[in-house]
């Protein structure tokens, strides 16, 4: 045997590439049973993650009277007598190796087996369990104490609104001292469970990142104090909204969170950054429950102004929900600059993307003033999602602003944007000073208006961005030639067509440009 193979770490190496490729773990099972060498590493790579299969494995170590299996998951699972402490022995080997659990619907009867069955002298089942997963739990979650590990980091659990369950979660910073992720997925009343939650959310102070629904103020302001929490998706509801507007001073410090998911109506949205006070925020996703009025928006804005830092955030998203959906072209609705202007102070931004299902009052000088005030934008979305089957883009945008933002923003790559296409831009600016722009691929024309003939768009476009490789709308990936469709969105889908158009004509056009470059400069 060569002399590296008595490295441990590449040993372990090798089984972990074996372990990424097709019919990779049948090698390892091979190496295993075969080469003493590769005898652990490759059996616990084998066992360290038994995403999706759950508690199938161990069953299968077991004695073969105990179970019929039809698939592999708990669902396929049938016990033909009860599981004995001596059934245990050959798992207790394989146990100790498995580092990630994820399971779906898990069987109550399979689980309460399990636990019951346990010998008395196994004080964790899985020693070096380090992310458990359990979706779609309908069992009392006290049935998986056995599994949790003292070196549990990430915990994901989906479970029903009960007294039993509740007064579980106190218990969990105990069990697991050094759990840093947590998401708690929760159906039913909470009223009567946030005293436990409060417990345990206050006990786990090496937390780094939640997922959770935050019940009120108390539970809220305990998530602001911890000093690692850098990662917060949660939704908020009437009452704390009604806490958060009645207090007078920013309250939520949040010093170490960087990412942020959060939704419900835009006035508690609003309310919440308002109580915050120069969060280090990076990346904020906000998750609007309704179409809200242009005043609620420009609230929100403000919110966002006074409670993040200015300097440290590089990405935002708004997206607007379903409910009390304006009309199309309706002012008190629309997004407009007065708005936007309020998010200029966020310099570093690289990525923004905000959807309406009114549109965007913006026309082509304010699109300048987005362009100067983020000139490090990477990703720009203004999407248009109307909630009618032929409503008329509300734009003020053309192609003009396509030759402001290749001028003022040299590394965006990624831009969607509803305009007027159906006119050329000229002018003394355009003709003298052209501009090049190698950064953008993507360019989604949403739900652009757009006319024959097309070669003069594609002319336009390819002189500006001689990289783009992807041109889409609003209608790509749809079924543009189902009879329905085409009776429902006839004008979105003529706009489609033609704009496929201009994205055939552009790579030719491009090389053509290319060619013309190449001779100038000889």
């Amino acid at each position: 045997m060569h002399d590296c193979l008595l490295i441990s770490e590449i040993v372990e190496q090798i089984c972990g590439h074996f372990y990424g490729i097709t019919g990779g773990p049948h090698c390892l099972a091979v190496l295993a049973r075969t080469c003493r060498t590769f005898y652990a590493p490759a059996l616990d790579q084998l066992w360290s993650d038994q995403a999706g299969a759950g508690v199938v494995n161990l069953l299968r170590c077991m004695p073969s009277d105990l179970c019929e299996f039809d698939n592999d998951d708990d669902g396929s699972i049938r016990l033909l007598r009860p599981i004995l402490p001596t059934d245990w022995e050959r798992p207790l080997v394989y146990t100790h190796r498995i580092r990630s659990i994820t399971c779906y619907f898990p069987r109550p009867d399979i689980w309460t087996a399990l636990s019951a069955s346990l010998p008395g002298d196994v004080d964790s089942v899985f020693p070096k369990l380090t992310t458990l997963h359990l979706l779609h739990l309908s069992m009392d979650i006290l049935l998986i104490r056995t599994l949790l590990s003292p070196k549990l980091a990430s915990f994901r659990i989906h479970f029903q609104a009960s007294i039993p369950n509740f007064s579980f979660l106190p218990s969990i910073p105990r069990i697991c001292p050094a759990l840093k992720n947590i998401e708690l997925q929760i159906d039913g009343d909470m009223d009567y469970g946030r005293s436990a939650l409060s417990s345990c959310i206050q006990g786990l102070t090496s937390l780094e990142s939640a997922w959770l629904h935050i019940p009120n103020l108390a539970i809220l302001e305990q998530l602001s104090q911890l000093h690692a929490l850098t990662s917060l998706h949660t939704s908020l509801n009437r009452t704390l909204s009604n806490d958060l507007s009645s207090l007078s001073a920013p309250l939520l410090p949040f010093i170490a969170l960087k990412r942020l998911g959060i939704g419900f109506k835009i006035e508690a949205v609003t309310h919440f950054f308002r109580r915050c006070s120069g969060a280090p925020l990076q990346d904020i996703e906000i998750t609007l429950a309704s179409c809200s009025p242009t005043t609620a928006i420009h609230m929100l804005y403000s919110a966002l102004r006074e409670g993040c830092s200015h300097t440290s955030l590089l990405s935002l998203s708004v997206e607007e929900g379903t409910e009390d959906i304006a009309e199309t072209g309706d002012d008190a609705y629309a997004i407009n600059i007065q708005s936007l202007r309020l998010l200029f102070c966020f310099v570093n931004l690289t990525s923004i993307y905000i959807t309406s299902y009114v549109g965007f009052n913006v026309d082509d000088g304010a699109m300048k003033e987005l362009a100067l005030a983020w000139p490090k934008i990477k990703l720009l979305q203004l999407r248009f999602r109307s909630h009618t089957n032929e409503s008329r883009p509300y734009t003020q945008l053309s192609l003009r602003c396509l030759y402001t933002l290749a001028k003022y923003c040299p590394t965006l790559t990624e831009l969607e944007v509803t305009l007027d296409a159906t006119v050329i831009p000229k002018g003394p600016d355009i003709e003298s000073q052209p501009v090049i722009q190698s950064a953008l691929r993507d360019f989604n024309a949403g739900k652009s208006s757009i006319s024959q003939p097309t070669i003069h768009v594609a002319q336009y476009i390819s002189e500006l961005f001689p990289n783009l490789s992807e041109l889409t709308t609003c209608r790509t990936l749809r079924r543009n030639d189902d009879p329905d469709e085409l009776e429902r969105h006839s004008q979105e889908i003529a706009y489609h067509n033609l704009w496929m158009e201009v994205a055939l004509q552009i790579p030719v056009l491009t090389a053509t440009h290319e060619e013309e470059r190449s001779w100038a400069e000889e």
